[in-house]
């Protein structure tokens, strides 16, 4: 009787302590239903929409914060607040490429194009990943 409420107690403390979203892996959110995305699906999810952005370090601790604004135009405003820091804007432009979504610094002209290589979702969620499966930044637009 000791026993079943001892586990009694430890599944009430487990089931009430919070889990930061940072602290998980890509292994993990996997098991949950966890898919790479297209650049279709990328586009598809900002175009229109403002997205929130969390960012962690690889040991899953937030790190900073964001605001991305993606206009039907083609351009986008993207505001990044590190922990601790003041407030970076940046404007960007964004295109279809093929299959692919490409995104150029307004400034250096440098453009990046990809989709399924770097996001993934699950459910309303888009997540990018550091190189050791931790979560790197998790992505909600609406």
């Amino acid at each position: 009787m000791k026993v079943i409420a001892k586990i009694t107690a430890l599944v009430a403390l487990v089931a009430c302590t919070p889990v930061s979203t940072g602290a998980l892996n890509q292994e993990a959110l996997l098991q949950r239903g966890l898919t790479q995305m297209t650049g279709q699906q990328i586009a598809a999810q900002y175009v229109g929409n403002t997205c929130q952005i969390t960012a962690y370090d690889s040991d899953g601790n937030v790190v900073g914060n964001g605001t991305n604004t993606y206009r039907t135009n083609g351009t986008v405003t993207k505001t990044n607040t590190p922990l601790g820091g003041e407030p970076v804007t940046r404007e960007r432009t964004w295109r279809m490429s093929g299959g692919n979504f490409c995104e150029t610094l307004f400034r250096s002209g440098d453009e990046w194009c990809g989709g399924h290589e770097v996001f993934w979702q699950l459910e309303d969620t888009m997540y990018t990943f550091h190189d050791n499966g931790a979560v790197q930044n998790e992505i909600n637009c609406s």
